[in-house]
């Protein structure tokens, strides 16, 4: 009666993916890209029910076994009466934490029971790529006294090479006062915290330089 569950995923565009899940038969398991640090990804399930006799009344899914790295929007859906020969769409919206491991997998695991007493459950792997561009965003909080947080991301590169990664601040002037960050990392997602209590108010600017890329940003010192 009821053995067919679709799904799609959307990680910030939509990709179709069809998979089928029924008590009989076993199908190769796929590996979903997704970069840390990415919010709003979304899992579209499709529930259908395929007999032309009878209705489901309660259907309720789950993710359980969380991983520390995923964050679901609701963890517990119920979905109330699929008429027969019909199909109803649910959204699963999750985040993805900017500290999940790069070139590692994470396994979303889903569970569905249905009021019948029929059940199925659906792994579906993720893994965690590196970024693909460089990226410098906006500090937070700004204005600020005295700390502020700084992030910024770091893709492979062709020679699959570690770059040297230099971010330095600089006064109105375009004097480095100081620089935070000046040695090799791996391509990821990172963050550095910058302490400014020796610094007086005003105008600064923070400049992130590795390989090829720089790019500058501006911050407020407010004492």
């Amino acid at each position: 009666m009821f053995n067919n569950v679709k799904s799609r995923f959307i990680f910030g565009k939509t990709v179709f993916i069809i998979l089928v899940l029924t008590t009989d038969f076993a199908f190769a398991q796929t590996i979903y890209q997704v970069e840390p640090g990415m919010k709003g990804n979304k899992i579209v399930l499709t529930i259908e029910n395929t007999s032309s006799k009878l209705s489901v009344n309660v259907l309720e899914i789950a993710e359980t076994n969380l991983s520390e790295f995923i964050s679901i929007k609701d963890n517990a859906i119920t979905i109330a009466n699929i008429e027969k020969s019909s199909e109803k769409e649910i959204e699963i919206e999750f985040d993805v934490s900017s500290k999940a491991p790069i070139n590692e997998n994470d396994t979303l695991h889903f569970v569905l029971n249905s009021s019948n007493g029929e059940n199925w459950s659906k792994e579906i792997i993720l893994e965690y790529t590196p970024p693909r561009e460089f990226a410098l965003f906006q500090n937070y909080p700004n204005p600020f006294n005295p700390s502020t947080t700084i992030k910024y991301a770091i893709p492979s590169n062709a020679k699959s090479e570690m770059l040297n990664v230099k971010i330095a601040i600089f006064d109105i002037l375009g004097r480095e006062v100081e620089t935070l960050i000046n040695q090799k990392q791996q391509p990821g997602n990172y963050e550095v915290v910058f302490n400014a209590s020796h610094l007086s108010s005003g105008t600064y600017f923070y400049r992130l330089t590795a390989g090829n890329f720089s790019k500058t940003m501006k911050f407020i010192i407010l004492k």
